[in-house]
């Protein structure tokens, strides 16, 4: 195993650092701006090594990047209707940054996506190395209630596999939903990402409006275009929808949270985690430098809109707890 760091620029007085984890046959890199992963390079059936990750070639534009490409999302993945929730009988506005919609979208208008972090750990073994991230985000930034302490810890493996773990505690009764928005394309990133295989665990998916918030119903996703309980194309129903659906996991023992394969390099990417649901967005919002479903986000997380719905699964951490999660992506290749 090897880690490797260099100084990659600065941002708002902080250094800011590109990191490498490299097994020997695959390597992971990342930076400390936005904990955002810039690239995953595995190899394909001929042994042809590409990257697999939309991203950018310079810190300047992920600063001035709009697609959240490769970042952690938070304090909170995905949307909030009405930009508000309440807490203990008190309210607490949010930002509104979801166009002209009165909706919060993936923690407001400068996100930990565009935050430099702290450098805790490097650690590198025979068996794996390893990054840890530090960020504190601090009471009402975008509104959101309590100084969070957040760490986040990417790790690779001898066995091809990467994963993501969350630490969070507060010093107030918040909210919180992390994710990672990376935008994968196994057949490489020059190319759509509609013709990888995709299969998701899950039977069920949430029912949204117009403008991507949950009515409260979970719905079957028996007979409809968001069945993926088999491996299928993206675009193999030909119906020309964009997906941007939340798929509540079956979280079967023994069984993957999501498999995504493509056919024409032999690349495989295994995905499982702890939480509830996977939120699998399609790229249909791409635009320059990429083009449209030029990557596909398999995103990690709690429902969306949670602090509006009291049966969904609750996103609330008081002060004195502690939240933890992993995903974990191993990837495979036929051939390797």
């Amino acid at each position: 195993m090897h880690l490797s760091k260099q100084l990659w620029g600065h941002y708002e007085g902080h250094d800011i650092f590109l990191f490498k984890l490299d097994n020997g046959r695959m390597q992971v890199a990342l930076t400390n701006f936005g904990a955002i992963i810039t690239g995953i390079y595995t190899p394909d059936k001929l042994g042809n090594t590409n990257n697999v990750v939309l991203g950018y070639d310079n810190l300047d534009d992920y600063i001035s990047d709009e697609f959240y490409a490769g970042c952690i999302i938070g304090r909170f993945a995905g949307r909030i209707s009405n930009a508000s929730f309440s807490i203990n009988g008190s309210t607490y506005p949010l930002a509104q940054n979801d166009g002209d919609k009165n909706i919060h979208l993936h923690g407001g208008d400068k996100g930990f996506g565009k935050k430099p972090f702290s450098i805790t750990v490097e650690h590198v073994d025979s068996e794996k190395a390893s990054v840890e991230l530090y960020y504190k985000s601090k009471h009402l930034e975008e509104g959101y209630p309590g100084n969070l302490d957040v760490w986040v810890t990417y790790q690779l493996d001898m066995d091809n596999k990467f994963s993501i773990k969350y630490r969070v505690k507060t010093d107030h009764d918040t909210h919180i939903n992390l994710t990672n928005h990376s935008y994968f394309n196994l057949a490489g990133t020059t190319q759509s990402a509609l013709n990888n295989m995709l299969t998701i665990d899950a039977d069920g998916y949430l029912v949204t409006n117009g403008s991507h918030i949950p009515t409260g119903e979970i719905s079957s996703v028996t007979n409809t275009p968001y069945d993926f309980k088999t491996p299928r194309k993206i675009n193999s129903n030909n119906s020309g929808i964009g997906h941007n659906e939340c798929y509540v996991l079956n979280k079967a023992k023994g069984r993957h949270s999501a498999v995504l394969r493509d056919v024409s390099s032999g690349r495989s990417l295994i995905l499982n985690t702890d939480m509830p649901a996977l939120l699998f967005y399609s790229g249909d919002y791409l635009d320059k430098p990429f083009i449209k479903n030029n990557g596909i986000c398999l995103e990690t997380q709690y429902f969306p809109d949670s602090p509006n719905h009291p049966d969904f699964p609750s996103t609330l951490l008081r002060v004195g707890e502690q939240w933890e999660s992993f995903t974990s992506f191993t990837f495979c290749c036929d051939d390797n």
